[in-house]
């Protein structure tokens, strides 16, 4: 899903897209919330992406599930 509908501007940091890089190191939470109440909601009804695809590029990108705790906590 992350490659076919939004790769394209977040992989090469197009029209103020943050790189994928970036994005890495946002909470799932914090991404799925972008993605359906936030400032990427309009792009991701556009892309029509389901409630599931929202939550497997917010998994992706972050690279945990949603509802689990970092693995590490910042010193």
């Amino acid at each position: 899903v992350y490659s076919g509908m939004c790769g394209s501007c977040h992989d090469q940091g197009l029209n103020r897209a943050p790189q994928r890089a970036m994005l890495s190191l946002m909470t799932p939470e914090s991404i799925y919330r972008a993605l359906t109440t936030g400032v990427m909601k309009e792009q991701a009804e556009a892309f029509e992406l389901t409630d599931d695809d929202r939550k497997a590029v917010a998994e992706f990108l972050a690279k945990r599930k949603l509802g689990t705790a970092a693995e590490y906590a910042p010193k």
